[in-house]
Order: C-alpha cells, then sequence, then structure tokens
C-alpha cells in the first residue's frame, strides 16, 4: 500500500509560503519603506510579504505534486528549518533595534537640561521650607 504524500504536501507548502511571507516582508521592509512614510509603511511590507507568499504559494504546490514522499519529508525539514532560522534573525534584529532605541533615550535624557528632568527628593524638589516641620 503506498504511503499518502497529503501530510508532507501539506507541511511543505505551509513551511514554504511562510518563508516567502517572512522573505518578502524583509525585502519590502529593507528595499521600499523609507523613514518618512509613516503608516504607508505597514502596507507596504504587508503587500510586499503577501505577494512574496504567494509567489512561494504557487512553486511550492508545483513541488509538492512532482515530488515523492521521501523528497517532501526532506524538503519539510529544510523548510522547518529555514522558518526557525528566520524566526531567530528576526527576534535578533528587534532584540537590537529595541537595545539601540533604549540606548539613544538614555543619551537624550542624560544631556537634558534640568528643569526639563524629573524632580527627585534631593535636587530641584519642593523648595526648602514648604515640607520641612
Amino acid at each position: 500500500m503506498a504511503q499518502s504524500r497529503i501530510l508532507p504536501g501539506f507541511l511543505f507548502v505551509l513551511l514554504l509560503t511562510a518563508l516567502g511571507f517572512i522573505a518578502g516582508a524583509f525585502v519590502g521592509a529593507s528595499f521600499f519603506v523609507r523613514p518618512g512614510d509613516g503608516l504607508a509603511a505597514g502596507a507596504t511590507v504587508l503587500m510586499s510579504g503577501l505577494f512574496g507568499g504567494g509567489v512561494t504559494l504557487v512553486i511550492a504546490v508545483w513541488l509538492a505534486r512532482a515530488m515523492p514522499r521521501e523528497q517532501l519529508w526532506r524538503g519539510v525539514v529544510v523548510a522547518l528549518a529555514g522558518v526557525l532560522l528566520a524566526a531567530l534573525l528576526i527576534y535578533q534584529r528587534t532584540r537590537r533595534v529595541r537595545e539601540a532605541r533604549e540606548q539613544r533615550t538614555e543619551l537624550v535624557r542624560g544631556h537634558m537640561p534640568d528643569r526639563y528632568a524629573a524632580p527627585s527628593a534631593h535636587a530641584g524638589g519642593a523648595p526648602s521650607g514648604l515640607l520641612d516641620s
């Protein structure tokens, strides 16, 4: 009795489509979005991701129909490794951007004049004599 190719084919198509969406969104964010785009930047990245996912969906379905079951399972393993690698790279990049933003915020706070700094109990707090008992 021949083994079914439905499960490995479905997983292969799903994982490759996810990779295509991630790749399309990355390309869209890297090359088509400028700093002043505002809210349109999100739509641009989404459309680039959908385009990348759609193209890889068609390719993945075509490949899944042409590949034997054993090659489909190998393709699932490779595609899963690619998705996990992409997730790791996205996590690292997000963390790097967040740390850079926090460093800029700390740098700006360090150079703020005292009149804009938050009041503290020791410097710039309540005028002397008001809270003395």
